[in-house]
């Protein structure tokens, strides 16, 4: 049994969504300030075991760059639960590379390309900061065809995969997918989806 009430207003929303008793529920407070090249946010979300959290984020653009940053705290407990901080930078309409750091332990770098199309590139370095040496490394590409869509990913564990997606009509899509990781071992899976 729950009851949900939503409102919205020119500084932000909150939400609500309460369980058999005012007090048995969630509740989610979140102000947005939208200008030009800047979006920051704020939100409280309180739990029924008397939680409350808080989670900032901010996002700038400066021309090819955007960067952005978000810290989320235990408020009943007074305490940093996480940050990140990231940027990505756009090299052209078809090519860009990201960066982002996760409670400045864990460390990623990727890019993105698709500008030999009908393929599209992507890569990715992974690693904490303390042995960036130990890091890994991931390769991706997908090409589109006619009413399919083929992709292909190796990791420098030694796991590969692969996948091929073909649109049979306007509602069923069928997808084919397998993968052998480091050990040898294969899997197979098939997905069939219908979209009314």
């Amino acid at each position: 049994y729950k009851r949900q009430v939503s409102t919205q207003s020119t500084w932000g929303n909150a939400d609500v969504v309460a369980g058999k008793s005012l007090w048995d529920g969630t509740y989610s407070l979140k102000g947005e300030n939208k200008k030009k090249t800047s979006t920051s946010v704020v939100q409280l979300n309180s739990k029924k075991n008397d939680v409350v959290t808080a989670v900032a984020s901010t996002v700038l653009e400066r021309g090819q760059l955007t960067w952005g940053a978000e810290v989320e705290a235990d408020t009943t407990n007074m305490s940093i639960e996480g940050h990140k901080i990231g940027g990505v930078y756009k090299f052209t309409d078809k090519t860009s590379m990201a960066a982002t750091l996760d409670n400045f332990d864990a460390f990623k770098l990727a890019f993105l390309t698709s500008a030999s199309a009908p393929y599209t590139f992507a890569g990715e370095y992974s690693s904490k900061l303390a042995c960036l040496k130990q890091g890994s490394i991931a390769f991706g590409f997908e090409r589109k065809f006619a009413g399919a869509l083929v992709k292909g990913k190796v990791e420098s564990s030694g796991k590969f995969g692969a996948s091929y997606q073909r649109k049979l009509n306007e509602q069923l899509k069928l997808t084919a997918s397998a993968e052998v990781d480091a050990k040898g071992t294969p899997k197979f899976g098939t997905l069939l989806n219908y979209e009314g």
